[in-house]
């Protein structure tokens, strides 16, 4: 549990400096819904202690980048550190 903890803090921080630092406007929103799900995922581990309410919440947020385009260096980088989370949940028994 600590190494998906780990990953979700790093893929957080990557929103969180994606959004601050992103000069679309349009997508300011995105960034805030991708937060507000990354703060899901993280209840999913701390308070529910569910891999399986974790998977779901992924296999959501994966729809969720796969309709939404985040522009930009910014969004490059937050979609890749999604990737990255999102394989190693996948991957968790």
């Amino acid at each position: 549990m600590e190494k998906l903890e780990i990953a979700l803090a790093e893929y957080i921080a990557v929103v969180g400096s994606s959004a601050a630092s992103t000069s679309r406007a349009e997508d300011r929103s995105r960034y805030q819904g991708h937060l507000a799900q990354g703060a899901l995922m993280y209840a999913a581990l701390k308070k529910h202690d569910s891999i399986a309410m974790l998977k779901e919440l992924v296999a959501s947020e994966r729809r969720s980048y796969g309709w939404d385009f985040l522009g930009g260096t910014e969004g490059s980088l937050a979609e890749a550190s999604f990737n990255e989370f999102a394989e190693l949940v996948e991957s968790a028994e």
